[in-house]
């Protein structure tokens, strides 16, 4: 069985909860697709936890992006107050410099996606423009893969493929504004699963798994959303190309 976890923004609580829930066996795969720190409150148990647990991908996201840059002297939106910076900082005042600089080497060889043949998905942050030449990487803007909104929510992939991506909270793409898991319906190649565990202080919100093989979701609280927590009909479903 594979699974993937996106946006766990320092929420060990639910993280653990969410592991529960799957119960991982040896031969399962975990996909963790970015943004494994800032804004919850504890961002380096989640990471101690993510990197003790086998068979698992960690791809990059963009407030791993933000803290290499910061350290590199690139920007201070880290530590601005939208983007928890500040309390990620003060989470790692334990670590000694020596081991924020092995933290920061880690997150600088994560890879920006993964794609999964065999179950006709990839798995991205943010997502991709579908004006990207997918066969050229010596062409592609990594930044978009971490940053990435409505030019790739709102358009058609016409990669055959699905995305399934986070970055963006569901409940800024439901019309009812909740915070389960969202399918692009439209154009039935898109599953978004950041269900906003970054704004639990304010928000009815949680964070979710996905299992690829039968489509079934998990949650970190008893939620149900507006698809039973289950989508393998869209997922076996190939997306269209069209022109």
């Amino acid at each position: 069985m594979t699974y993937v976890i996106s946006d766990i923004h320092g929420r060990l609580r639910m993280f653990e909860s969410v592991l529960g829930k799957i119960s991982l066996s040896p031969s399962d795969k975990l996909i963790i697709n970015g943004d494994m720190i800032d804004r919850g409150e504890d961002s380096l148990g989640v990471v101690r936890l993510v990197r003790s647990l086998p068979n698992t991908t960690v791809l990059i996201g963009n407030h791993e992006s933000m803290m290499i840059d910061f350290h590199k002297g690139r920007g201070m939106d880290w530590v601005s107050s939208r983007n928890g910076g500040r309390e990620t900082i003060q989470q790692l005042s334990s670590l000694s410099d020596g081991e924020i600089a092995e933290l920061l080497v880690y997150f600088g060889f994560l890879p920006y996606f993964v794609m999964l043949p065999e179950y006709n998905c990839m798995v991205i942050h943010a997502g991709i423009s579908p004006n990207t030449n997918f066969e050229n990487p010596t062409t592609y803007d990594y930044s978009q893969f971490v940053w990435i909104r409505n030019a790739f929510i709102k358009r058609k992939t016409n990669r055959g493929f699905v995305t399934i991506f986070g970055h963006t909270v569901t409940g800024l793409l439901h019309n009812d504004k909740s915070f389960g898991i969202w399918l692009d319906e439209e154009n039935e190649d898109k599953v978004c699963i950041d269900c906003g565990a970054a704004y639990a202080d304010t928000h009815d919100t949680r964070l979710a798994a996905l299992r690829l093989d039968d489509g079934q979701v998990f949650y970190s609280d008893e939620y149900t959303d507006k698809y039973g927590n289950n989508i393998s009909e869209f997922l076996r479903k190939k997306p269209t190309i069209v022109g």
